[in-house]
């Protein structure tokens, strides 16, 4: 009698992370704050996979009055495979979408975003894997996680931190 191979499909992917609770998501090391959206059209930019959206908030704090937190829009972009320059290019392309409305909207100075890239491989053969160890500032911050999808479930791993084998200095 031989075992069954299911096809792990990118929307399954999907599919397990929007219907899996939050808590979970963080325990299985995939952060993710706020109201999720699947399948979202972000006007004539295209339709997002996951995006996930927290309010701005007002806090006081004593001997200073009130302040004003950014709100955070995150975009996700899911690969089966292997993630590369093509999916950061499409989620480049869904934040500058989301970007734009935000500013006809009059709400662009409330919002940070948040770019996630998630596939079970990084393309480290050129200068793609090195994004999230330089890119990164208090309006646009971006991360890559690789999943393993085995008996146990579904697993998520922060990936950053690549460098050379040989940096020549």
């Amino acid at each position: 009698m031989g075992f069954f191979i299911m096809k792990f499909l990118e929307k399954d992917l999907e599919q397990i992370i929007h219907e899996s609770g939050m808590d979970l998501l963080n325990q299985r090391g995939l952060p993710i704050e706020g109201k999720m959206f699947r399948q979202m059209k972000i006007g004539n930019f295209g339709i997002v996979d996951l995006m996930t959206i927290e309010r701005p908030f007002r806090e006081k704090i004593p001997d200073y009055g009130m302040i004003t937190h950014p709100g955070k829009i995150t975009i996700y972009e899911l690969k089966k495979e292997k993630i590369s320059i093509g999916a950061f290019l499409q989620s480049i392309k869904y934040a500058k979408g989301v970007l734009a409305y935000l500013q006809k909207i009059d709400k662009r100075h409330l919002f940070e975003i948040k770019i996630v890239l998630i596939g079970k491989t990084i393309d480290v053969s050129g200068s793609f894997c090195f994004i999230p160890d330089v890119i990164s500032s208090s309006d646009c911050e971006i991360k890559f996680y690789t999943y393993k999808y085995n008996i146990d479930g579904l697993s998520f791993y922060e990936q950053h931190g690549y460098s050379l084998i040989n940096e020549g200095f």
